[in-house]
C-alpha cells in the first residue's frame, strides 16, 4: 500500500518542492518513512509546518507529505485531516483549476478508495479529471494519470464497463503522446492487464503484460524493478491459469533480478518471496510455501517493526500456509497476533482488520469450532457490509466465508439466506458486465463465477427444504444456456432494430469471427495478422452489445423463475430440471480440494398444484459413466441400454425416483443436463412399457421454454419456404461441383480494409498431399427421403426447393442465411469425433480444423454435415480451389443467421452428438443451429439405420402438415415406426428439442 500510495503522489506531481529547504526536508521524511521510521519522519514535517506560513504553497505540499506518512502508518483520521486541510487551504490560495488544488482531490481519492468509501473516492478522483481535462486536455499525462486512478477504483468495484473504458482511454491517449516504447505506455499495458485477469480474459491479459515487459526491457532494460515486476504480472497470469511451471520461471527470475539490484531487506524483495510463496501453497507445497513466506514476514517485521500492518499482513499469509499443513498451533499464532497488530493499528472498524479476521475464522472452522469460525465471520462480513457497501468484491467474499461456516457447523437456515444474498449477487453482476462484454469475455467472466451456484445445489442436496429447493430452481433456469440466450439476444436485438449498418456490423463480426477460426486452425499463421483480427473482432462485438437496445431492456430474460413456469403449466403437465453438479462437502475456500469427488444428477421437479419444486436426488455420475459406456456394436449397445441386460438399471438411476411425482401426469417438459443429453428418455422402460408410451414427452433446453412454447397456437401449417437437402453425391464430378458453386450468390468473408478479399475454406490449412480413412457412401434412402418430403409440402402448398446430387452443396446452404427459410430438411452424413488424443480422429480433426491443438479443442470444429463433394477434402484429395470444401462444420452454422427457421431436421448420423458442458448443453450441431437461430432441432443419439430413418421423416412430415403439431406428429411418427421395428435402435435414436 505504502509503495502505490507514493507512486500515486509523485505522479501528481505532489513531491515537487522548489525551495531548497523544504526539498532537503521532504527527501530526509521521505527516507525515513522507506525505513519505517515514521514518527521520526512526522516530527520532521511537523516541525515544519509549525514553523512556515499557511499562505506558502510550500506548506501545502509538506501537509500531502505528511498525510501520506499516515497512509503509510494506517492512520486514516489523520492523513484525512491532513488532506482536508491541505485541500482547504488550496482553494483560498490557488484557482480551483489549479494542479496543486487538483492533487489535494487526487490525495482525498486515494484515502477513500484505501478505506473503501467509493463513493467519495469517485467524488474527488472524478473531480480531479475534470480539472486535469479543462487545464491540460484530453491529449496530456495529467489527464490519462487521472483515468488510470478511476479505472483501479472501478475495478476494486467490480464496475468493470467503467473500468474498462478509462482504462483504455488511458492507454490509447498515453501511446499518442508518449510513444509505443514510454513507461507510461507500458503501464497503461499493466493497468489494462488487470482488468482483463478481473474479467477472466487471460488472453488479453497475457498480451498487455508481454507488451508492457517488452517496453520495460527496452526503457530500463532486464535489470530494473519496472521489469522484474512486469514478470511477476505474468507470473501471477499463469499462475491464474494453473500453469505453475511457467509461473515459477518468471517469479524466480524477478525474484533473482530484485535480488541484484535492491536490498534483500527492501520491501520490493519480500513481496517477490510471497509470490513464489502464494504460487507453492497453490500447488500444494506447503512446507515451501512456509519457508518463503516467513523469510517475507522477518523482512517486514525488520523494515516496519512489530506493530506494523504491513507485519500484520506477512503474519496472516504465512499463517495461511500452516494451515495447510495442518499446523494449528502455529497458524493460530501467527493469525492471532496479526489481528492483535491490525486492531492496534487500523482499529476495529477497517478492512485491514476485518481481513485479518477472516485468517482467524479459517483456523477455528479447519479445527471444527464453528461458533468461533462464525463469529469472525460474521464479523468481518459486518465491517465490510458498513465500510464498503452491498455491491463490493470484499463483502462478497466475506459472505462466501460466513456461508461455508454455516454449512459447516450445519445451520442450514442461516446458510440459505447468505445463498440466496450471494446468488443475487452474482446474477447482477452477471447482468450487468454481460450489457458490455464481448462474446469471448463474457465465457471468460462465467467461467470464473459459474461454479458458484454449485454451492447452492450442494446446499440444497444437504437440506432440502422449500427455501432452498425454490432457489435451486431458479438458479437452474438462470445458469442453463445463458451464454447461448445471452448470444442469441444480441443477434435477435441486433435483426430486429432494422437497423441495416448495425445489421451489417453484426454480418461483419460473424466473418470476421469465422475468419478468425480458420486461420487460428492453421500450424503455421501470422499471429500479428490474427491479433489484428481479434482487436477489431472483439472491439466491434462489444460496440454491438452496447448498442442492442432490445437486449439491453431483455437483459438476457434473467427475470423468469420457477413460479412463471408454474403459471404456464396445465394440470396433468409436469417440469423436470436434471442438474448436474460437483458435491461440495467440506466448505473450506482456502483449501484445493473444498469439493468431494462426486458429481450427482438430481431432478427439479415442478408442477401445477405445487407449492415449490421438489428436489429429487438421482444419481452419482460413475454409475451413469459405467452403465453408458459404448462397446462394440451399436445396435448391441442401444438393446442391451433400452430393452435388455442395462435397462431396469438405467430406469432405475433417472427416472423411477420421480414416479411419485408423476401421478395423473401426461406431459412431461423435461431438460437434461451432463452425460443425460445422451438418453433416449423415450426408450426407457419399467416392464413392457415405455415412457413414450406413458407420457407426451417435450425435450426442451431449459424449462424455461415453456413460457414461449405455451404462447404458440397449434395446429397451424409451417410458414415459409422449406428448403429439403439429400441423395447427395459426396464424389461429385470436379467440372460439376464447380459449375454448381460459380452460381450467383456464392457468399465470401470480408476481411478488414486493405486486406485481399477471398472465400476462406478449410482446404486451405489442409496439409499437402495427406491420405485419410474411408470415403462417405452415397446413401440411397435419402434421395426418396428428400423427395417424398417434398411431395407432401407441394400438396399443402408450402413452397420448398429440393437439393440433390451436386446442388446440395455448401454454398447452397450458406445462402440460406437472412432467408426466410421455415423448415431446413438435411437428409445426410453427420459426423463428431470425439476422442481428441485418438490418433485415428486426430488425422480426421487435422482435414477438419486445421493442426494445432487449439482446433483439436473446439467441438464446433469437430462436429458437421457432409455435402456434395465431401469426399475429396475427407480423403485428402487435391482440393478444388476457391469453392467450398463440402464439409459443413457447426462452426460455419453457427456464424449464419436463421432466426426466421421454426424447424430443422437433421436425418443423419449422431447429430445430437457434441461435447458436453454442464449447464451450457451439447457444443456440436444443435448448439451451432440454436446460435444460428433455429427454433426447434430433430436430431440422432446414434446412427439410425437408413431406410427406418427414412420411413420416421416422411411420416413425420405427413403427420404434420395434417394439422397435428409438430411434437405431436414426431411423437406419432416415432411410434408408427416402432410397430414395424421393435428394437429401440431404429426408432428412438431421434429426438425432437425446443
Amino acid at each position: 500500500m505504502k509503495r502505490i500510495i507514493l507512486i500515486l503522489l509523485v505522479s501528481c506531481g505532489i513531491l515537487t518542492l522548489r525551495a531548497q529547504d523544504a526539498g532537503e526536508i521532504l527527501e530526509q521524511s521521505r527516507h525515513l518513512s522507506d525505513q519505517g521510521k515514521y514518527s521520526e519522519a512526522v516530527n520532521l514535517l511537523q516541525n515544519y509546518l509549525v514553523s512556515s506560513d499557511k499562505n506558502d504553497p510550500y506548506y501545502t505540499v509538506a501537509l500531502l507529505h505528511l498525510g501520506s506518512v499516515y497512509m503509510s502508518m494506517n492512520d486514516y483520521k489523520k492523513a484525512e485531516h491532513c488532506y482536508l486541510e491541505q485541500k482547504n487551504i488550496a482553494e483560498k490560495i490557488f484557482d480551483k483549476n489549479d494542479r496543486r488544488y487538483a492533487n489535494s482531490l487526487s490525495a482525498l481519492g486515494t484515502l477513500y478508495s484505501a478505506i473503501g468509501d467509493n463513493v467519495k473516492a469517485e467524488y474527488y478522483f472524478t473531480e480531479e479529471k475534470n480539472i486535469a481535462e479543462k487545464v491540460s486536455g484530453k491529449e496530456s499525462h495529467d489527464y490519462a494519470s487521472s483515468l488510470s486512478r478511476l479505472g483501479f477504483l472501478y475495478l476494486s468495484m467490480g464496475n468493470y464497463a467503467k473500468a474498462e473504458s478509462v482504462f483504455l482511454e488511458a492507454k490509447n491517449i498515453n501511446k499518442k503522446i508518449a510513444g509505443e516504447n514510454s513507461s507510461d505506455y507500458a503501464n497503461s499495458l499493466g493497468a489494462l492487464g488487470s482488468f482483463y485477469i478481473s474479467a477472466g480474459d487471460y488472453s488479453g491479459a497475457e498480451a498487455c503484460y508481454s507488451e508492457a515487459t517488452n517496453i520495460w526491457e527496452k526503457v530500463s532494460g532486464k535489470e530494473s524493478w519496472f521489469y522484474a515486476n512486469s514478470l511477476e504480472l505474468l507470473g501471477s497470469l499463469h499462475k491464474i491459469e494453473g500453469d505453475f511451471s511457467k509461473a515459477e520461471t518468471y517469479f524466480l527470475e524477478a525474484k533473482n533480478i530484485v535480488a541484484r539490484t535492491s536490498d534483500k531487506e527492501s520491501w520490493n524483495y519480500a513481496n517477490s518471496l510471497n509470490h513464489l510463496g502464494a504460487l507453492y501453497a497453490s500447488s500444494g507445497d506447503y512446507l515451501k510455501a512456509e519457508v518463503y513466506y516467513s523469510e517475507a514476514a522477518d523482512i517486514h517485521k525488520k523494515i516496519y517493526g512489530e506493530n506494523h500492518i504491513q507485519y500484520a499482513f506477512a503474519l496472516h499469509i504465512s499463517g495461511t500456509a500452516y494451515l495447510g499443513m495442518n499446523d494449528y498451533a502455529k497458524a493460530e499464532a501467527c493469525f492471532s497476533k496479526a489481528v492483535a497488530i491490525g486492531k492496534k493499528t487500523s482499529g476495529k472498524e477497517h478492512p485491514h482488520y476485518a481481513t485479518l479476521l477472516q485468517g482467524l475464522g479459517m483456523l477455528y472452522q479447519y479445527k471444527g469450532d464453528d461458533a468461533k469460525a462464525e463469529s469472525a465471520f460474521s464479523e468481518a462480513a459486518s465491517i465490510y457490509e458498513k465500510i464498503s457497501g452491498k455491491t463490493h468484491p470484499d463483502y462478497e467474499r466475506s459472505l462466501n466465508f460466513l456461508f461455508g461456516s454455516y454449512m459447516a457447523g450445519k445451520k442450514y437456515p442461516k446458510a440459505i439466506t447468505v445463498r440466496k444474498e450471494l446468488d443475487q449477487i452474482t446474477v447482477s453482476k452477471t447482468e450487468k458486465n454481460f450489457t458490455f462484454m464481448s462474446e469471448s469475455q463474457r465465457s471468460a467472466f462465467w467461467d470464473q463465477n459459474k461454479n458458484n451456484f454449485e454451492y447452492g445445489y450442494s446446499l440444497t442436496q444437504a437440506y432440502p427444504v422449500t427455501a432452498a429447493v425454490a432457489l435451486a430452481y431458479d438458479n437452474a433456469l438462470f445458469t442453463k444456456g445463458l451464454l447461448l440466450r445471452t448470444t442469441n439476444g444480441i443477434r435477435d436485438a441486433v435483426y430486429s432494430s432494422n437497423d441495416s449498418t448495425l445489421i451489417r456490423q453484426y454480418d461483419r463480426l460473424k466473418n470476421l469471427r469465422q475468419q478468425l477460426s480458420i486461420l487460428q486452425s492453421k500450424e503455421i499463421s501470422d499471429k500479428n495478422f490474427i491479433k489484428t483480427l481479434e482487436i477489431a473482432a472483439d472491439s466491434l462485438d462489444k460496440a454491438l452489445t452496447s448498442a442492442s437496445e432490445t437486449y439491453r431492456d431483455t437483459k438476457v430474460d434473467i427475470s423468469v423463475k420457477w413460479k412463471d413456469i408454474q403459471a404456464n403449466l396445465r394440470s396433468d403437465e409436469i417440469a423436470v430440471e436434471f442438474i448436474r453438479f460437483r458435491y461440495c462437502d467440506e466448505f473450506r475456500y482456502y483449501r484445493e480440494n473444498s469439493h468431494s469427488d462426486s458429481i450427482l444428477y438430481c431432478a427439479l421437479v415442478l408442477k401445477k398444484d405445487s407449492k415449490a419444486p421438489v428436489w429429487i436426488p438421482l444419481c452419482d455420475e460413475k454409475q451413469l459413466q459405467t452403465l453408458t459406456e459404448r462397446i462394440g456394436d451399436i445396435q448391441e449397445y442401444t438393446q442391451a441400454l433400452y430393452a435388455d441386460t442395462k435397462d431396469a438399471e438405467l430406469y432405475r438411476l433417472i427416472w423411477q425416483p420421480l414416479e411419485k411425482e408423476l401421478k395423473d401426469v401426461r406431459t412431461v417438459y423435461y431438460s437434461p443436463s451432463g452425460m443425460l443429453h445422451q438418453i433416449a428418455f423415450a426408450a426407457l422402460s419399467s416392464g413392457n412399457a415405455t415412457l413414450s408410451d406413458k407420457y407426451d414427452l417435450r425435450l426442451v433446453s431449459s424449462t424455461r421454454e415453456i413460457v414461449r412454447l405455451k404462447k404458440e397456437k397449434s395446429g397451424i401449417l409451417p410458414q415459409g419456404t422449406a428448403v429439403v437437402y439429400g441423395g447427395l453425391w459426396y464424389d461429385a464430378d470436379k467440372d460439376r461441383l464447380i459449375a454448381e458453386a460459380k452460381k450467383p450468390n456464392n457468399p465470401t468473408l470480408t476481411l478488414p480494409q486493405g486486406e485481399e478479399t477471398r472465400l476462406i475454406t478449410i482446404a486451405d490449412v489442409l496439409p499437402k498431399n495427406q491420405k485419410r480413412g474411408q470415403s462417405w457412401d452415397y446413401l440411397e434412402g435419402t434421395e426418396t427421403e428428400a423427395k417424398q418430403i417434398c411431395g407432401s409440402l407441394k400438396e399443402r402448398n408450402i413452397p420448398n426447393r429440393l437439393y440433390t446430387e451436386t446442388a446440395g452443396n455448401e454454398e447452397s446452404f450458406k445462402r440460406l442465411s437472412g432467408t426466410s427459410t421455415g423448415i431446413i430438411h438435411l437428409a445426410t452424413h453427420g459426423f463428431f469425433l470425439e476422442d481428441v488424443e485418438d490418433e485415428s480422429n486426430r488425422d480426421m480433426m487435422r482435414t477438419l480444423g486445421g493442426n494445432n491443438r487449439k482446433a483439436f479443442e473446439n467441438p464446433l470444429l469437430r462436429s458437421g454435415l457432409l455435402m456434395a463433394g465431401a469426399n475429396r477434402t475427407w480423403t485428402g484429395e487435391d482440393i478444388i480451389e476457391d469453392i467450398e470444401d463440402g464439409i459443413l462444420t457447426a462452426d460455419e452454422i453457427a456464424r449464419m443467421n436463421l432466426i426466421k427457421t421454426r424447424l430443422v431436421v437433421l436425418s443423419a448420423c449422431e447429430t445430437g452428438l457434441g461435447e458436453t458442458k454442464n449447464a451450457e448443453g451439447v457444443f456440436g450441431l444443435q448448439r451451432a443451429f440454436k446460435l444460428a437461430g433455429a427454433e426447434t432441432l430433430v436430431m440422432s443419439l446414434w446412427t439410425v439405420p437408413d431406410e427406418a430413418t427414412s420411413e420416421l421423416m416422411s411420416t413425420f412430415y405427413k403427420f404434420w402438415l395434417s394439422g397435428k403439431t409438430k411434437h405431436e406428429a414426431f411423437a406419432s411418427a416415432q411410434k408408427l415406426v416402432r410397430e414395424k421395428y421393435k428394437e429401440p435402435f431404429y426408432w428412438a435414436g431421434f429426438v425432437m428439442m425446443d
